[in-house]
């Protein structure tokens, strides 16, 4: 998350629409849940919610 967080600091992106998909499902989720008044829509594409739904991708 800390990567997502620096891209949008260096492009300057205040707010923004996120789409999380796979493992990225679950950063997009917390992404969302720690900056809810900068994140426009969240749309979550076949997203692994929890570690252990991470099974394929270990």
């Amino acid at each position: 998350m800390r990567t997502a967080l620096q891209v949008l600091e260096h492009f300057g992106i205040e707010r923004f629409h996120l789409v999380g998909h796979s493992m990225g499902g679950l950063t997009a989720l917390v992404l969302a849940y720690q900056f809810p008044n900068r994140v426009l829509s969240f749309v979550d594409i076949e997203g692994n919610i929890a570690p252990e739904d991470c099974f394929l991708s270990r």
